[in-house]
């Protein structure tokens, strides 16, 4: 809507402008008087043209910073999805750093598989998501651009780090699954040499 303002006002002012110079042309050898009138118009509109071009240049800014704050909430909500799934994963892990040997490990490793499937497929969208939007923040102008971008590599940051957590967790988890196959193989044998 108020682009059709802006559109309209444009139409209408440069109109005015042509006409304004069209009859300076044409009265500058006959009516001094008249001349100086349109000349004061032709200052005026010229003055219209400014304020109307700042008008723009504000709209823009304002339409661009309102389209980075709307992607900085879509990215900022994608990263805390993956974040939340971080932490379900920190919660998986916890009864290992316990050790807890009363719980049935079985159950608990496959617990802790399905978490770190559930933070790669989070930690994955996420992270295509950032990808694609900023590609959509290098469209931005300079100032508004920069900052959203400086943002979006700090959360993009963040899900690496969540990677690289989840790299951790799958080693320590297949450390400890390991660890447990061969306490139950070495029960198993003890058993058999006890028979």
């Amino acid at each position: 809507e108020t682009e059709s303002a802006l559109a309209t006002a444009q139409s209408l002012l440069a109109q005015t402008n042509r006409l304004v110079d069209s009859k300076l042309r044409t009265a500058e050898k006959t009516n001094e008087l008249l001349v100086a009138e349109l000349k004061g118009m032709q200052e005026r509109g010229k003055l219209a043209q400014e304020k109307l071009d700042e008008v723009r240049r504000s709209l823009k800014e304002t339409q661009v910073r309102m389209a980075a704050d709307a992607l900085m909430k879509e990215v900022s909500d994608k990263v805390a999805f993956a974040e939340d799934e971080l932490q379900k994963m920190a919660e998986a892990e916890l009864p290992f750093l316990r050790n807890d040997k009363d719980q049935d490990q079985d159950a608990l490793f496959l617990e802790a598989d399905k978490v770190a499937v559930q933070v790669h497929s989070a930690l994955a969208e996420a992270q295509s998501f950032v990808a694609r939007k900023l590609v959509e923040v290098a469209k931005f102008s300079d100032a508004p651009g920069q900052t959203v971008r400086e943002e979006v590599d700090m959360l993009q940051k963040r899900l690496e780090e969540g990677r690289d957590r989840l790299q951790q967790f799958r080693t320590s988890i297949a450390e400890r699954k390991r660890s447990h196959l061969l306490e139950e193989v070495e029960q198993k044998v003890l058993k058999a040499e006890e028979e």
